[in-house]
């Protein structure tokens, strides 16, 4: 029987003193869960994707960790996620009496409730004066914080922006479908796949569901503020068009507010529209070529207003579909969110490369998806940049159930719209949607949509995205089945996800 333990702690920073905790507790236990737990009453320095990212580093570079997983917690007792795992033992770290007599209470109360016992570990004497607290305030006033943390930590907190370097080599994320479910149940449910693994959250900005099947629409951006407050990670839209429902300095002040409130973990992903959300205000709805102009013309606005805000500036623009006079964002966050791009097409990708600062797009045949991102590379190699360090994330939507035909019928009740084979950005109505999906077979989703009960399939098919180089991935189980969809990939299909 595997010896199983849980190391839970803050970690913001993780210290040498952590690090010397874990590598002992790695050798006396088979598997070591390293758990990042999320206070939400406790002002972090660091996001907890960041965090887990340094442990991850530092336990590669101080060469042991094969035994080791490192990930995050914000939903629950401890103990639940202990009893998820199959942990027994809790190990914590104590400097001193005072840290004993801290963790007493709660190491009674976790056997009470689960029968966790809870292990104390004295850290090297020669770290036993160190703790993140310390290393964020010497930080703070400009000391030298090197000899109480691991390198990884120590490169980082010099360069503590890190515009260059992306926070984690891969992550997956979930996409809550507004267009499925009641916000309360999007946001729960966000917080939910957190706990269980997923790093981060897209949510779609739509005013009407794909068919009326799916009976649901909220507002995107109140729903990304509470999963602010509800989740540690990532998270923005999925996109939103800021052309035609939202004049785009709506949309600048709308992301920049959310960056303000949750510093360095909302971006800002937009697209050019779709008639079902778009009509709605009654205005001439374009062609495609003029939606895309239109989007960037929008994107050169939003830049302008987030470069200028941030140097106290006014700015103005009158350009060939959107005037702005002299204004400024008051409310700014110390760095401007990411702009990313939902491109379909390799002239979208290319100009997104240029003008943007990362990719977004659908699943879809390897081998379009790939053409994406080279003419997405290309245009960003023109303007003077690395596509290297550019995002380029992927939303992916797969029907997983128990069984083929639950995973199928869902597909088929919940998500005909992934089956169709023609463009749906002219279409204005759910129940025009609803009509053409009595025309969707099985098969039209061959190629569009995985269907299977095997989570290797799926695993097989999201590695497939992994290896063309997409470093966020939000993924999309189309059924009602969340919770149970969640449990078993943040078991059997995120922990096997690799570069």
């Amino acid at each position: 029987m595997s010896r199983i333990a849980v190391v839970p702690g803050s970690f913001d920073p993780v210290t040498l003193g952590h690090l010397d905790v874990i590598e002992r507790a790695s050798r006396i236990f088979d598997k070591l869960h390293v758990l990042v737990v999320h206070n939400p009453d406790k002002a972090a320095m660091l996001p907890v994707a960041q965090r887990v990212a340094l442990i991850e580093k530092s336990i590669s570079d101080a060469g042991f960790g094969g035994n080791v997983t490192v990930t995050s917690w914000s939903v629950g007792l401890l103990v639940d996620y202990c009893l998820d795992v199959g942990a027994t033992v809790l190990v914590k770290g104590v400097r001193s009496q005072v840290d004993v007599a801290y963790e007493t209470p709660m190491a009674i109360v976790n056997r009470n409730l689960a029968g966790v016992e809870t292990v104390f570990m004295l850290p090297d004497p020669g770290h036993a004066h160190v703790s993140s607290s310390l290393v964020r305030q010497v930080a703070a006033l400009g000391g030298d914080v090197s000899p109480y943390v691991p390198a990884a930590v120590y490169e980082f907190l010099q360069n503590p922006r890190g515009e260059d370097r992306p926070m984690r080599q891969l992550q997956i994320g979930f996409a809550a479908m507004l267009e499925q479910f009641h916000p309360t149940e999007a946001v729960a449910l966000s917080a939910y796949a957190e706990s269980r693994g997923f790093s981060g959250v897209m949510a779609a900005d739509h005013f009407q569901p794909w068919v009326p099947a799916q009976g649901q629409s909220a507002f995107v951006w109140n729903v990304l503020a509470a999963v602010g407050e509800r989740t540690a990670g990532d998270f923005g839209p999925g996109v939103t068009a800021p052309t035609f429902r939202w004049h785009p300095a709506m949309v600048a002040q709308a992301s920049a507010t959310l960056a303000a409130m949750y510093p360095g973990r909302h971006w800002l992903g937009l697209g050019s529209g779709e008639a079902l959300n778009e009509h709605i205000v009654g205005g001439y709805w374009p062609e495609a070529p003029e939606r895309i102009n239109r989007m960037f013309e929008a994107i050169e606005i939003i830049n302008k207003l987030f470069t200028a805000s941030l140097a106290d500036k006014d700015t103005k623009h009158s350009g060939q579909y959107y005037k702005l006079e002299s204004t400024r964002l008051w409310t700014m966050p110390e760095v401007a969110p990411q702009i990313l791009v939902a491109s379909g097409g390799p002239v979208t990708a290319k100009r997104a490369g240029k003008h943007t600062d990362g990719l977004i797009t659908v699943g879809a045949p390897l081998q379009k998806v790939s053409l994406l991102i080279n003419k997405f590379a290309e245009g960003a190699r023109e303007a003077g940049k690395d596509p290297e360090t550019m995002p380029k994330v992927l939303q992916l939507h797969l029907s997983w159930a128990p069984t083929h035909e639950e995973a199928l019928r869902n597909a088929m009740v919940e998500w005909p719209n992934g089956a169709m084979k023609f463009p749906k950005a002219d279409i204005r109505s759910p129940f025009e949607l609803e009509q053409m999906a009595k025309m969707v077979r099985p098969d039209d989703f061959e190629g569009r949509l995985v269907i299977s009960e095997d989570p290797d399939v799926h695993r097989q098919n999201i590695q497939g995205f992994v290896d063309l180089g997409f470093d966020r991935i939000y993924l999309h189980n189309v059924g009602r089945n969340q919770r149970e969809w969640i449990d078993v990939f943040g078991r059997d299909v995120l922990p096997r996800l690799a570069r």
